[in-house]
């Protein structure tokens, strides 16, 4: 039996395939918003949701979570777990809310081992 290794990033650059396809409940971003999917956002076959979180840092971290067939209980328990992932302090927490963000985005168990490694 051969076991599994996970990969930092499978998503990435794939993210909106795999929304529109259905394969990806929610896309997660903390910087700019990739270009192409503005205009998904704008006919509206994919919608974003927007939070500015309070850190010890001056400015505010901004996320924005872009999805297409997601539940408003897995939207809002997604900004909850990553503002608190954001402010904990303790490692075994932070590691659990991490994994948590990671089942959300729809990543593989071995996925989000490997990043947690």
């Amino acid at each position: 039996m051969t076991e599994s290794l996970g990969k930092l990033g499978p998503h990435e650059g794939q993210e909106l395939e795999l929304l529109l396809s259905g394969k990806k409940p929610i896309a997660y971003f903390y910087e700019l918003l990739p270009i192409e999917f503005i205009k998904h956002l704008e006919q509206g076959s994919l919608s974003m949701i927007s939070k500015d979180i309070e850190t010890s840092l001056s400015l505010p971290f901004s996320i924005m979570l872009i999805y297409k067939d997601a539940s408003l209980a897995d939207l809002n328990e997604l900004m909850l777990c990553i503002e608190r992932s954001l402010k904990a302090t303790q490692l075994e927490e932070r590691l659990e809310l991490d994994r948590r963000i990671g089942q959300l985005l729809g990543y593989s168990v071995q996925d989000i081992e490997f990043y947690i490694q």
